[in-house]
């Protein structure tokens, strides 16, 4: 499947792009390619699934390792070079650790894991911030990292909201 090819893809540019990192000087217009290239697969990988009729359980969850490995060596890198501001990376891990505790109970009830649109787009805003803040562009950057915050805070209260009614919970 074609679409499971490109999240494996995404998989293995994580630590690719962290290898990278540690020479990073020499190397940042290819890291931000990479981390780029990486961005795309993610919006292609579900698309194509969907529209060829293959989407599956290990698709589903393979896409999501993909993301949290991805986010995690970039972000861990980032960091640690004082291009990402702690915030962001808090915020971005609440958001990350709802969503999947949300999505590993419901495969635990065998429901196919949900998506919210608003979950996708803070995803894609995160796959756009954090080359940015390898291109270090001042403003613009840090503009993507408060709409990335805010998209992943208003994801996080979406998927919250989605569970509690899922389950019946009031």
């Amino acid at each position: 499947m074609i679409a499971n090819a490109l999240s494996l893809l995404r998989l293995a540019l994580s630590p690719v792009c962290l290898l990278l990192f540690l020479d990073w000087e020499e190397k940042n217009l290819t890291v931000i390619l990479l981390m780029t290239l990486a961005g795309i697969t993610d919006c292609f990988d579900g698309y194509i699934a969907r529209k060829r009729a293959e989407s599956s359980r290990f698709g589903a969850y393979l896409d999501l390792i993909a993301d949290h490995c991805y986010f995690s060596f970039s972000m861990a890198v980032l960091l640690y070079l004082n291009l990402l501001p702690l915030w962001l990376v808090v915020v971005v891990l609440l958001r990350t650790v709802v969503t999947s505790c949300v999505r590993g109970y419901n495969a635990y009830q065998l429901d196919i894991p949900h998506k919210t649109s608003v979950g996708v787009v803070a995803t894609i805003s995160m796959y756009v911030a954090l080359p940015l803040a390898v291109a270090q562009w001042g403003i613009v950057t840090q503009v993507a990292f408060i709409a990335s915050a805010l998209l992943a805070l208003w994801g996080l209260a979406e998927y919250s909201v989605f569970f509690v009614r899922a389950r019946g919970l009031r």
